[in-house]
């Protein structure tokens, strides 16, 4: 899936901004969700199947890679949320304050990285990306392979 992700990439050429994300209707997000439902599959990339509906639905790439971390945040939250809820909620105060402090680095960090990204997004496309995914399937493969 690196591979065929990395492909994809390459391919995705930037599209006319039909629409901006504040003005998408039921349908287009219906669409946008079915996407992010794809990476269900092991080794496909949640970000790149909603920036890629997000593209097809005629969001320009900046827009849909703003769109993919929206979307990021009720996905992660209800994966949480389910994880806690089958652990019990048991914790020590110990474990808490653990998961506290690890929520709060995870969040800055991804601040961090979400504001990188769009700003590189502004001024490049995601081909970079692309390659990075193709060259990491060969490298894999090539351990797997010759292993």
């Amino acid at each position: 899936m690196l591979l065929i992700g990395g492909v994809i990439l390459l391919r995705i050429t930037i599209m006319n901004s039909k629409f901006q994300i504040e003005n998408l209707g039921i349908g287009r997000l219906l669409i946008i969700g079915v996407f992010q439902s794809l990476a269900m599959i092991p080794g496909v990339s949640r970000a790149l199947v909603t920036i890629l509906g997000g593209q097809l639905v005629g969001l320009s790439q900046i827009e849909a890679v703003e769109m993919s971390f929206l979307l990021a945040v009720p996905t992660m939250a209800a994966a949480t949320g389910l994880d806690l809820i089958k652990s019990g909620m048991s914790f020590s105060s110990a474990e808490w304050m653990i998961l506290g402090v690890g929520f709060g680095g995870a969040f800055i960090s991804a601040v961090i990285v979400i504001k990188w990204l769009i700003n590189f997004v502004k001024e490049h496309d995601l081909k970079v990306f692309g390659w990075y995914r193709i060259i990491l399937a060969m490298v894999w493969g090539a351990f797997t392979f010759f292993r």
